[in-house]
């Protein structure tokens, strides 16, 4: 009787240990699938991610180091590639990712930059926000809020009264975003902010769509007359108002200083969630 018990303990702890061997062993699809998450998620603004070629190997402490290529597109359109690496640690009985680096592998001849040696990228840099001041060339705009409405008070189209505003509804299935703004003019000529084009601006949606402000901004409550320049060294209250798709959500505003800077060659600020 008692070799009977004491064999079947034997069977039981050897099944116990080789279901426990099969629980804490975990697949390499597991480690691939935790570091993947942990790439993409430090890509920061880089869109379209593919991570391929990977390549896993198992650690003798239950770590897997991942190794592969990451492809993607900034903003601008420019493809970027990197070499990547992560490593899966076990925290506790799950996989976590950990130590992801970046090396570029964009070669110069396809993103158009000078050649220069590839190196590891920790982070890749944030965009300036709301309440940041902001430069490109001559042009320094800081973003006082964003808002998104379904009105604006402007000078109704007909009117050829200064001062005469008047409350104003988008089209139907679109809304007003109203991105408030302090212009300082840096550069050595005075800007028109309203009826001329010394900067150029856009808002980009978080479907990479870019829309272009309203027309006659001078008639918008609060802006400069038309033909009232900014001139070197001052600031002043500028509002830039865009007319979208009510489902449209903002994620970023651009803007280019035309006295200094080529057409689209766009400064980002990231507005997600501002209104």
């Amino acid at each position: 009787m008692k070799k009977t018990i004491l064999a079947l303990l034997g069977v039981s702890a050897f099944l116990i240990s080789a279901c426990g061997s099969a629980d804490d062993t975990h697949d390499e699809a597991k480690a691939e699938s935790v570091c993947v998450s942990g790439i993409k998620d430090k890509a920061g603004p880089i869109g379209d991610i593919t991570v391929a070629d990977i390549v896993t190997v198992a650690g003798n402490d239950g770590s897997f180091s991942v190794n592969g290529k990451l492809t993607g597109s900034l903003d601008s359109g420019a493809a970027v590639a990197y070499d990547v690496s992560c490593v899966a640690k076990l925290d506790g009985k799950s996989l976590v990712s950990s130590e992801v680096s970046y090396v570029s592998s964009t070669s110069p001849e396809a993103s158009g930059a000078a050649t220069t040696s590839a190196k590891p990228k920790s982070a890749t840099p944030a965009l300036p926000t709301i309440g940041q001041a902001v430069t490109s060339g001559g042009a320094i705009i800081t973003i006082n809020s964003v808002v998104e409405s379904q009105s604006i008070t402007a000078q109704p189209e007909r009117s050829i009264t200064r001062g005469d505003y008047a409350e104003q509804a988008p089209r139907s299935g679109g809304k007003f975003v109203i991105v408030d703004t302090t212009v300082l003019n840096d550069g050595k000529v005075s800007m028109d902010l309203t009826c001329s084009f010394p900067i150029q601006n856009k808002l980009i949606t978080a479907d990479k769509r870019q829309y272009d402000p309203i027309d006659d901004l001078y008639k918008i409550q609060g802006n400069p007359e038309c033909n009232d320049g900014l001139q070197p060294g001052f600031d002043s209250r500028m509002v830039y108002v865009y007319e979208i798709p009510t489902a449209a959500v903002p994620a970023q505003f651009g803007f280019a200083d035309m006295e200094t800077q080529t057409y689209n060659n766009l400064t980002l600020i990231n507005v997600a969630n501002a209104g």
